[in-house]
């Protein structure tokens, strides 16, 4: 069945900031459809006529997607977005089967199924999506539509939520989350076969990367791939994109398993082609400055660590000393969260005295809220809002710091080469 997998427009209003020219928080990966491409990449082992389109790297509209659905003949449509709201991507496929009322659709990329529920209540004519992992999900919803049954009875298909021809919303029995992750294919074969990686750069930077995870927390537990299986992915980016000048390992796993992280820092020394790589994790891991040393050596060359005030302010002050100790950059990252009924300012405060306690080499901070802008701004802290279609909430970066110890220009950190 030829299948388009959709990343699908954002918002008008946010057109200017989409692609690689967004600076959202975390590792700068220019959000690659890291999951969604790996779905495609599985359904052309699978069979079947995938293609992928990543339309806020592409800066097209619903327009676009339509032509090339009439255009190409597909049949069906599997429909998430890479970052950004669930419900905002089911609004865009509502006005698509407006035009084209037959086209079957799968959302996907929601992971709780009273969300779902939600969406497809408040929808008009989008009558499926998956839970959690969805590999297998897509492959029975399309056998399901090729058997003849259609989308009228999706009961067989584990792991969706789905609209009975009544319009009653039904929930299927959960589908587990895939076993072992080394059996899925790389996202990165995708991304060769469908994408421009000058579409994904670190924002200011104009140094083209590519991104893509080591494991999963679907289910509540993390599960990683295994570190050769990581490491062959590496050397798969390093020959078959020749302009890449790194890889961004965005999931927050690299750390969570220390001696998982020294495995794969050896198998990268002997066959992940060389290329150095920037790694997302919290700011309270207990490598050791072994694993880190080791990862530094394996071409290592920043952590984007998330370090929350109230956390335990020895080891996050050890896990900064000892990245330095190793030659690793740190960015922190700083969520500024007031509870309800709590003082703005003094969250913020606290925010700010642990960045300047800590000490990484840039800062940024996550209000989580706009009503903290103005507590922010009495405690300290000068912020420029910067609003982006993958975040509810703007990314704010610390202008107040400039003179003490922490930069707030993310083109002095991302994208060097090294220290």
């Amino acid at each position: 069945m030829r299948v388009l997998f959709l990343n699908p427009p954002v918002p008008r209003r946010f057109a200017g900031r989409t692609g690689g020219r967004l600076a959202p928080h975390g590792p700068d990966s220019g959000r690659y459809p890291k999951r969604l491409a790996q779905a495609t990449a599985w359904a052309l082992g699978e069979g079947h006529g995938a293609e992928l389109v990543d339309a806020p790297a592409w800066r097209v509209d619903w327009q676009y997607v339509i032509d090339r659905v009439r255009g190409e003949g597909l049949e069906a449509l599997v429909c998430g977005p890479a970052a950004g709201s669930f419900a905002t991507a089911v609004t865009f496929a509502d006005r698509m089967l407006d035009r084209e009322p037959g086209l079957p659709v799968l959302m996907v990329g929601c992971g709780s199924a009273d969300r779902a529920e939600e969406a497809l209540r408040g929808s008009a004519r989008v009558r499926a999506a998956a839970v959690g992992e969805y590999e297998g999900a897509v492959g029975d919803w399309l056998g399901a539509l090729g058997s003849g049954a259609g989308a009228a009875d999706l009961s067989g298909v584990a792991g969706l939520v789905w609209k009975d021809p009544g319009g009653r919303v039904a929930r299927n029995p959960a589908r587990p989350p895939v076993g072992d992750l080394d059996s899925l294919p790389f996202a990165s074969e995708a991304y060769k076969r469908f994408l421009s990686i000058e579409d994904y750069s670190y924002a200011h930077a104009g140094r083209p990367v590519v991104a893509f995870d080591v494991g999963r927390t679907d289910g509540g537990r993390p599960r990683r791939r295994s570190p050769g299986h990581v490491a062959r992915e590496f050397g798969y980016v390093a020959r078959e994109f020749p302009g890449c000048r790194g890889v961004v390992l965005d999931d927050g796993l690299l750390l969570s398993d220390p001696g998982w992280a020294a495995e794969l820092a050896g198998e990268l020394r002997r066959g992940g082609g060389g290329l150095p790589f920037d790694g997302s994790c919290r700011g309270d891991e207990e490598a050791g400055p072994e694993v880190l040393g080791a990862l530094a050596g394996a071409g290592a060359r920043s952590l984007h660590a998330r370090f929350v005030a109230g956390g335990d302010r020895g080891r996050m002050g050890r896990f900064v000393r000892d990245c330095r100790g190793a030659g690793l950059l740190v960015h922190g990252l700083f969520p500024v969260d007031a509870p309800a009924g709590g003082d703005g300012g003094e969250a913020a405060r606290a925010a700010l005295d642990l960045a300047l306690g800590l000490g990484p080499d840039t800062a940024e901070f996550l209000p989580a809220g706009g009503g903290l802008a103005a507590p922010c701004r009495r405690a300290g802290l000068r912020f420029r809002l910067r609003p982006s279609y993958a975040l509810r909430r703007g990314v704010w970066r610390a202008r107040g710091l400039l003179g003490r110890g922490l930069s707030w220009r993310p083109r002095a950190f991302r994208g060097r080469p090294g220290p």
